[in-house]
């Protein structure tokens, strides 16, 4: 049985960083931003930035809430042995849907890290360019939180372990492999 791999959490909490990490060790990435909703976007003509990315999922969403994990899942080829890594969980209906998959072995794991470590990391990165204060990266978080579905996931404890990211790569490594030692990954 496959095992698929899902995390969940706020911007810059490390949820590449941790796909990337599950990569290594053999997992295939399902990307629902690039292999789902990015293409969409490309045939439809648009940048494929973060708000039109939100908003798209919003317009799939509206159909039905579980549709982008349907969708991610439908990518899988079940029972070939491959395990899976979705680093863009969004929703608590997502969730729910791939926890109730019978052909796979989904665990949800919850990335966090404090908001004043997520903005340093943005404003290294230059994620988003017009995030250069504190109280627009806070008013940013607010607003990723209502419009995506995150805070319900967030609030819904369905994660299978939390994975607090506030110190270097190296201690993520090691945190990330106790979790694989746990979970028989």
């Amino acid at each position: 049985m496959n095992t698929v791999i899902g995390l969940f959490g706020m911007m810059c909490a490390g949820k590449d960083t941790v796909a990337d990490f599950f990569y290594q060790q053999g997992y295939t990435k399902i990307s629902i931003s690039e292999n789902v909703l990015k293409p969409v976007l490309k045939k439809l003509k648009l940048k494929p930035d973060r708000l039109n990315l939100i908003k798209l999922g919003k317009v799939l969403k509206s159909f039905k809430r579980e549709v982008l994990a349907f969708l991610a899942h439908s990518l899988m080829n079940k029972g070939d042995g491959h395990n899976y890594i979705i680093p863009n969980i969004m929703t608590f209906q997502e969730a729910r849907y791939l926890k109730e998959q019978e052909d796979i072995r989904f665990l949800l794991f919850k990335v966090s890290a404090k908001q004043r470590i997520r903005y340093e990391r943005n404003v290294q990165r230059m994620d988003d360019k017009d995030v250069s204060k504190l109280s627009t990266f806070k008013r940013l978080d607010q607003k990723n939180l209502s419009m995506t579905g995150l805070k319900e996931l967030m609030h819904a404890r369905l994660e299978d372990a939390e994975l607090v990211n506030n110190s270097s790569l190296k201690e993520l490594e090691a945190k990330l492999e106790k979790l694989v030692k746990r979970f028989n990954l």
